[in-house]
């Protein structure tokens, strides 16, 4: 059975993106505890990590890269999807 996984593409222009995305975000209305009425640290984190995740769903492109149980330990991910550019490009 072949199991999928997500291989970020993490050029320096996405991560430039992201880095643009979180240091320009008003966190404030993340963490200022009264607009929602919660002081649960708890809840307040998964809104960070929610926010996180959501930023980086935008800024930074994946590929869904199946590995299955013939394929070496050493051909991981990364090397799949260099194999298979090469495929698509020829």
């Amino acid at each position: 059975m072949d199991s999928v996984i997500r291989v970020f593409d993490l050029r320096e222009q996405y991560i430039n993106k992201l880095r643009y995305i979180l240091g320009t975000y008003d966190w404030d209305t993340l963490f200022y505890e009264d607009k929602y009425g919660v002081d649960d640290i708890d809840w307040i984190y998964g809104r960070f990590l929610a926010a996180v995740h959501s930023f980086i769903s935008m800024c930074i492109p994946c590929k869904l890269v199946a590995v299955g149980p013939r394929d070496p330990d050493f051909v991981n991910s990364t090397c799949q999807t260099h194999v298979a550019e090469e495929a698509s490009s020829a």
